[in-house]
């Protein structure tokens, strides 16, 4: 391997342990304590927590696991590798923060716009370093890369059903927030991408 090459491949690893982290932090200690889900595989496994116990990080990555398959369909063994490493990173890091950090209770308002910028930080780190979590953002970039579809939009649209679930559990005032933390992550996620020109979808 050229030492280009394996200087690039570390620094997307690096990239996705960091995003991990942040995405977790930010889940962990604003959305969790706010009993804001808006949407994705971590908002659903903070619904089966809530209602089962069953430990979060551990739902995030059989539910991951699941979506998996498609990262080996559509881009290869090479991305296959990195979406698993990228599960198990969040995952661990999801139930690790979930057991030491502390949770925010606070205005719903500051939590879902911090919790937001957090989350969409990280995912968009995680995207930027072409990593994926195996959940709405890994189909996310298949439409992406096979139909124009944005990035962002795409995770707007995946992410209503376990939102609209979570309204209904914890109380139709979250539906509210949750739904505003989901337009910042979006928001944030498509900030943190290079700019696609038509031209180079076209081709």
């Amino acid at each position: 391997m050229e030492r280009g090459t394996l200087l690039r491949h570390g620094r997307d690893l690096c990239g996705i342990v960091l995003g991990s982290a942040v995405n977790a932090a930010g889940t962990t200690y604003f959305l969790t304590g706010c009993d804001l889900v808006p949407g994705g595989v971590a908002g659903v496994g903070h619904i089966i927590n809530k209602l089962s116990g069953f430990p979060i990080g551990g739902a995030v990555f059989i539910i991951s696991g699941l979506i998996l398959v498609a990262g080996l369909i559509f881009y290869g063994k090479e991305s296959f590798a990195k979406t698993l490493f990228c599960i198990a990173v969040f995952s661990s890091l999801l139930e690790l923060a979930h057991r030491i950090l502390p949770k925010y209770t606070g205005n719903l308002l500051l939590g879902a716009l911090l919790g937001g910028a957090f989350i969409g930080l990280g995912l968009g780190l995680i995207l930027r370093c072409r990593g994926s979590l195996g959940t709405t953002d890994l189909i996310a970039q298949i439409l992406n890369k096979h139909f124009g579809i944005s990035v962002s939009g795409a995770i707007l649209v995946m992410d209503v059903i376990p939102m609209v679930v979570g309204a209904l559990l914890f109380g139709g005032a979250t539906l509210i927030y949750s739904v505003l933390c989901l337009v910042i992550i979006t928001q944030v996620i498509g900030l943190t991408q290079p700019k696609k020109t038509k031209e180079k979808q076209a081709e």
